[in-house]
């Protein structure tokens, strides 16, 4: 069974707000569980790391409302996200830190896709020079919790974090969840929508799929040391662009 998790024209806010609340019932289904696992392989920063911080919120909205001729939405200082969107965004967050293991693979890259992206809605003049400003300090402070998390290999909720750095390139962020009762697979689409699913061969395969890329990574988290350094010694430079 597959569902496709996309966000309604009619109603962007409510139909991302519903999308994000059920993902946190799925994932508080299974508190405290020793089973409970994530793995993502990710070609852009995951939204159960960036969802926090509002501004790189809003922009990743941004630019898929502003894609969708649909939506009224010329300009970023226009896009007003309300407080049950951006309470359900950190929940969500939250929820993915009391997950028992997670494992990140990430795109060497990961970092430069947001960059791209704003600049280019700068050249348009569609972001002010302040607000780009604001995203760049929200990159950076991203930047140095994750550089912080890779070092500690642990959420603040104790729970575990194994980090790896690809040498190859993702094509699109690839997720799953498990645990003792729940299955379910992620793929995303369309910036900030997903295919769904929690067919067991689906699952089994997409998590082979990602287990199959650490052979193509290295582990930054705990370990790596020099690797880790330089990793996000690179990510600044990218984030520094701006």
């Amino acid at each position: 069974m597959f569902n496709i998790n996309i966000v309604d024209y009619d109603d962007p806010f409510e139909s991302y707000y519903n999308i994000l609340e059920k993902y946190v019932s799925l994932i508080n289904t299974m508190p405290d569980d020793p089973n409970s696992v994530m793995g993502t392989s990710a070609n852009i920063i995951p939204q159960t790391l960036y969802l926090k911080h509002e501004l790189l919120a809003k922009f990743r909205l941004f630019k898929w409302m502003y894609q969708n001729e649909n939506i009224k939405c010329k300009h970023f200082d226009e896009l007003e996200i309300p407080a049950k969107l951006q309470d359900i965004q950190k929940e969500f967050v939250n929820a993915a830190e009391h997950i028992h293991t997670t494992s990140y693979i990430w795109d060497n890259r990961i970092f430069a896709h947001m960059v791209n992206d704003v600049e280019y809605f700068s050249s348009i003049h569609l972001l002010t020079d302040e607000d780009k400003q604001k995203i760049k300090e929200d990159l950076l402070l991203l930047l140095n919790e994750l550089e912080s998390l890779a070092r500690k290999g642990k959420f603040d909720s104790g729970n575990k974090v194994n980090i790896y750095i690809s040498n190859i390139n993702f094509e699109t962020t690839y997720s799953y969840i498990e645990s003792s009762n729940l299955q379910l697979s992620m793929i995303r689409i369309y910036a900030i929508n997903s295919i769904t699913s929690q067919d067991v061969e689906m699952h089994k395969s997409l998590k082979e799929w990602i287990q199959s890329l650490k052979k193509f990574s290295t582990l930054i988290s705990e370990s790596g040391e020099m690797q880790r350094i330089q990793f996000f010694k690179e990510q600044r430079e990218i984030i520094d662009t701006l």
